[in-house]
């Protein structure tokens, strides 16, 4: 979704049976709406006392709304301060919008196991041990074990140079390695010669050579095999995809308005 078709602002999750609420801000409500509600379902959420009402009231017990719209680049978070001083939201663990830390001190037992916790860490580059180095070298990739620790001379410096400089300028070049392949009786050098000739994408090129034939141009823009047919608004698309492009939103956007009947982003 463009700037220009998304919201920006405060928003606030309000328990509807409790009359509390939770507020925050974003510059894509949508989408800081879809991943609120994803982390209260799996139970991680941030917010505390947000989860164990939600857990324990349930999901249909809360709504969302938006309470105040701003422009792109607006401060956020002073207007996002400036409601949780005149709401007092019951929710929200940090007060302080956006730093949760800011005019609070750590205490000292707190201190203390975070020094205990960094104690013996160095400070600099990572440093292994030789044993560690020793492993990690015999599981490393060993398709060229010769040119490991040697440096390349300078013919074979200028060889690569000069292949690299045909690859990219001259179109009908062919990699010497490549292989040839066959598409509707049709030989040619490499994918890269097919793909060229025939107008379409490398992927397709190879798929063409396994099955032997080129697909005809409707088939090629299929559908995935478990996209399912969804109805937005009365109007029926055969995917979730399809919808987000005809309303230009995301797709992200079509799952909230089927899953909740809500269109936030109308």
């Amino acid at each position: 979704m463009d700037s220009a078709n998304r919201d920006v602002g405060i928003y606030a999750i309000v328990s509807e049976v409790r009359d509390l609420l939770y507020i925050g801000s974003s510059d894509h409500i949508v989408r800081r709406w879809i991943a609120h509600r994803s982390q209260l379902r799996r139970g991680i959420h941030h917010g505390k006392w947000l989860q164990r009402i939600w857990a324990k009231d349930g999901e249909d017990t809360f709504s969302f709304v938006i309470i105040e719209r701003l422009s792109v680049g607006a401060d956020l978070i002073c207007r996002e301060q400036w409601w949780i001083n005149r709401l007092r939201p019951a929710l929200n663990c940090d007060v302080p919008a956006g730093n949760p830390m800011m005019g609070r001190k750590h205490s000292p037992s707190a201190r203390a196991k975070m020094s205990a916790a960094q104690s013996g860490k160095s400070r600099g580059p990572r440093q292994f041990s030789e044993a560690a180095k020793q492993a990690m070298s015999r599981a490393a990739p060993r398709e060229r074990p010769w040119l490991r620790g040697r440096p390349m001379s300078d013919t074979q410096k200028r060889k690569l140079s000069e292949c690299a400089t045909r690859r990219f300028s001259d179109p009908s070049f062919t990699h010497p390695t490549a292989r040839t392949i066959e598409i509707d009786g049709t030989t040619y050098r490499s994918v890269k010669e097919a793909s060229r000739i025939l107008g379409v994408s490398r992927k397709l090129t190879r798929d063409a050579a396994s099955a032997g034939h080129l697909a005809p141009k409707k088939d090629r823009g299929a559908h995935h095999p478990r996209a399912k047919a969804v109805v937005v608004d009365g109007i029926g698309f055969d995917t979730k995809a399809e919808a987000a492009r005809h309303f230009s939103v995301t797709v992200a956007a079509v799952t909230y308005w089927l899953t909740t009947g809500r269109a936030i982003f109308a």
